[in-house]
């Protein structure tokens, strides 16, 4: 992206249950990539699918996510309310999905990025956070802020992470989408599901990150999910 971009619209995706996870995913991808998002002020969309639960005692609310980054709010919002959008790019994903997609919205705060964002074999984690009750929103997005720094500060982190970015989401996403108790969304690229599975081991991760997060965050009302980025546009 060479134009910074002022608004991301996070698409959140749980596929019909009838249909298989990995036929979801190839079915998915083809549309992506044959009717995309055709909209002025797009920047870039990215598809990450087979999303599952980094922790395996838990299940995954989504099966796929759709990141698409705009040049301004206003871009976005006209996409939603258009036909285009009803009808090109909702009415063919629905006999896909069990319910509406769900969004979460705001202005990105992209922390990190390697010269290659999206490395071959990368995963992506997506962590969608719901704040602790004490803390006012300007509050919240403060401590998103610190805890992407702490996240890269590790003495590997920047050597295993490709890209970094949070999103927090201090106001509704457009109400063409479900909504939930979400106040942002971060999301960290991996260069490998090795690389990811060595920084949640590290000591900076265990000591600092993972202490962090619980400090702001509320751990049984946030979802953490990994799964395969596939940049589109």
């Amino acid at each position: 992206m060479n134009q910074q971009p002022a608004y991301k619209l996070v698409i959140l995706l749980a596929r019909d249950p009838q249909r298989d996870r990995h036929d979801f995913a190839a079915e998915l991808l083809e549309l992506e990539r044959t009717a995309p998002i055709a909209a002025a002020g797009l920047l870039r969309s990215v598809v990450t699918t087979g999303l599952a639960a980094v922790d395996p005692a838990d299940e995954s609310p989504f099966d796929a996510a759709i990141e698409t980054w705009w040049a301004r709010k206003n871009d976005a919002a006209d996409w939603v309310v258009s036909r285009a959008f009803e009808y090109e790019w909702l009415a063919p994903r629905m006999r896909l999905l069990a319910a509406l997609p769900h969004a979460i919205a705001g202005e990105p705060g992209r922390r990190w990025e390697a010269e290659e964002p999206y490395p071959e074999g990368a995963v992506q984690l997506i962590a969608l956070t719901t704040a602790v009750r004490s803390l006012r929103k300007d509050e919240f997005a403060t401590a998103y802020a610190r805890h992407a720094d702490l996240a890269l500060a590790g003495e590997e982190s920047t050597a295993r992470i490709a890209s970094l970015e949070f999103t927090t989401a201090p106001l509704a996403p457009p109400s063409r989408f479900s909504a939930d108790r979400d106040d942002g969304v971060g999301t960290i690229v991996f260069a490998s599901a090795d690389a990811l599975a060595a920084e949640v081991a590290s000591e900076h991760y265990r000591d600092v990150v993972a202490p962090d997060a619980a400090a702001f965050s509320h751990a049984a009302n946030s979802d953490v999910m990994v799964g395969t980025p596939t940049v589109i546009a």
